[in-house]
């Protein structure tokens, strides 16, 4: 009997399928807490996750949150 030797997983990202790291990736910001993420955290999602948060309008894409628009806030 020959022993055979097991395959380590791929972690070059060279490879296809779950250990594959080729997949594209968006940068979005939150704008309002959504699940485990608060107000400004920043999160890297695959492209289509990270367009269905920004269409909940939970999220933008960029790093960086708007500036707030002065016009519509009320004076204290």
């Amino acid at each position: 009997m020959t022993a055979q030797k097991k395959k380590a997983p791929d972690t070059t990202g060279e490879g296809t399928g779950a250990n594959s790291f080729q997949a594209a990736r968006k940068t979005i910001i939150f704008l309002k807490p959504h699940g485990r993420y608060s107000r400004g955290d920043v999160a890297g999602f695959e492209e289509s996750v990270a367009n269905r948060l920004i269409g909940l309008k939970v999220a933008i894409e960029g790093d960086k949150l708007p500036a707030k628009d002065k016009s519509t806030e009320v004076p204290a």
